[in-house]
């Protein structure tokens, strides 16, 4: 059908076609799979070939090359070592910086900015796992600047809010994680937690992640002096991924940092057998102590997607992967 000799059944194929190229390239990179690698570069090669010929034949803008940037992005970060994101980035801002002056209308500009912005947080997750710090915050920051004036104009658009969150939390991690900053981290989060808690959009729902991020800025709270807050996030984030592995998304293992993080916690704040029977999936009622303990947790972590390797950060014995 994409080469079929009426100009509008070639062109709808044609973007079906790229979809499916793109869409393989990343469910290969997420799987378990021999020379991964190689496959995901060849999907790619495909997919951006396909989408030169659109340009080419008119039935497409230079703006599809923003989306085939973002797929690699997408496919890259997914890899182990993740790819050198620099390439991809390049290629999606020249992209927008070509698309930007056909486009008359103000909403089709919004949309490119906002796809720009995207292409910059993942570029900044990439750069997180890679383990440098200051790309990683000013790719994200990069994003934020991009993203936020917009979030008025999206806020219809169900998926706006939960990407903004992750935007901001990526930045404030950046800080915990490479920076030992938990202050400049918890700023940021104080931004991303209200974004993240509500129901994620089905497209964007992702258990694992979701909580995992929560419990790493229970991490940084707890740091500060916050505890109660930092109970909280924890006990949100258990939850969120108790329901993963529930459904089946995620191994019973996913639930070892949340649940050692939550008891350490309650021991801590003076909530300890209502925190073991939570974490052993029985009904408790929770809820602030009027006593609280002076122990303190001997250990606690950030759960192991959220960077490389294991950090000691300084500070009651507290680690984060």
């Amino acid at each position: 059908m994409a080469d079929d000799p009426d100009a509008a059944t070639r062109s709808r194929a044609r973007r079906v076609l790229l979809a499916a190229h793109l869409g393989m390239c990343e469910r290969i990179a997420c799987g378990e799979f021999q020379n991964k690698d190689q496959s995901v570069e060849q999907w790619l090669s495909r997919a951006s070939a396909l989408a030169e010929q659109m340009i080419v034949d008119g039935q497409a803008d230079v703006s599809l090359r923003l989306q085939v940037a973002r797929s690699g992005l997408a496919a890259g970060g997914r890899l182990d070592p993740p790819i050198d994101p620099a390439l991809w980035v390049a290629e999606a801002e020249q992209a927008a910086a070509e698309a930007e002056p056909m486009l008359k209308d103000e909403m089709a500009r919004q949309r490119l900015h906002w796809e720009l912005g995207l292409a910059y947080w993942q570029a900044a997750e990439i750069q997180h796992r890679r383990g440098d710090a200051e790309l990683a915050i000013r790719y994200a920051e990069q994003a934020e600047r991009r993203m936020t004036p917009l979030r008025p104009s999206r806020s219809e658009m169900p998926d706006t809010d939960y990407l903004l969150g992750c935007v901001y939390f990526q930045i404030g991690a950046a800080h915990a994680v490479h920076q030992k900053d938990h202050d400049a981290a918890c700023q940021w989060y104080d931004r991303a937690v209200d974004l993240l808690l509500p129901a994620t959009p089905a497209a964007h729902s992702r258990p694992g992640q979701q909580g995992d991020a929560l419990v790493s800025m229970g991490v940084s709270y707890w740091e500060i002096g916050q505890r109660d807050r930092a109970y909280e996030l924890t006990k949100a984030g258990s939850e969120l991924i108790a329901q993963g592995v529930s459904a089946g998304l995620l191994a019973d293992s996913s639930l070892a940092v949340p649940r050692g993080n939550l008891a350490a916690m309650g021991r801590a704040l003076g909530i300890q057998q209502a925190t073991e029977q939570l974490a052993d999936n029985r009904p408790a009622e929770i809820g602030p102590s009027k006593r609280r303990s002076s122990q303190l947790p001997g250990r606690l972590e950030a759960p192991s997607r959220t960077a490389t390797r294991p950090e000691t950060i300084a500070g009651e014995g507290v680690r984060r992967r």
